[in-house]
Parts: structure tokens; C-alpha cells; sequence
């Protein structure tokens, strides 16, 4: 027996090329990362007066866009 029934309505769901958008995405479905700079860049961002760069890499579908709408 096969278990593509239970797992086809999830796998269709899924598009790891589509960051999630909204408020309700991030907190249903956000995974939190170990190495995360997000709370680090709230932080820092807080403090800071003057305008900051930063550089995001990463591969894609690797939740770049995500972390900053997190941000």
C-alpha cells in the first residue's frame, strides 16, 4: 500500500520558490533557525541611528526572504 494519499495533499502545498507572505504564513508554517542573525539585526538595528548594510547569502529556497519579512 502506498502512503501518496496522505502525502499528496502536502507535497502540493509545498513551494519552497514562494516565501511566506503573511503574518499567518510565518507563524503557521516559519521554522526557527539555530543560526539565525535576525534577533542580532533587531538588536543592532535598535541602536543604530545612522542608516546599515547588510548582506543576506545564502542558496535559493534557503529562507532568505523570509528572515526579512521576519525583520
Amino acid at each position: 500500500m502506498s502512503n501518496t494519499s496522505f502525502w499528496k495533499p502536502a507535497y502540493q502545498l509545498f513551494k519552497p520558490e514562494e516565501p511566506l507572505t503573511t503574518p499567518e504564513e510565518l507563524r503557521n508554517f516559519y521554522v526557527q533557525r539555530a543560526n539565525s542573525p535576525v534577533e542580532n539585526l533587531i538588536t543592532f538595528l535598535d541602536m543604530e541611528d545612522d542608516p546599515a548594510k547588510f548582506l543576506l547569502a545564502g542558496h535559493r529556497g534557503g529562507g532568505k526572504t523570509t528572515e526579512l519579512r521576519r525583520l
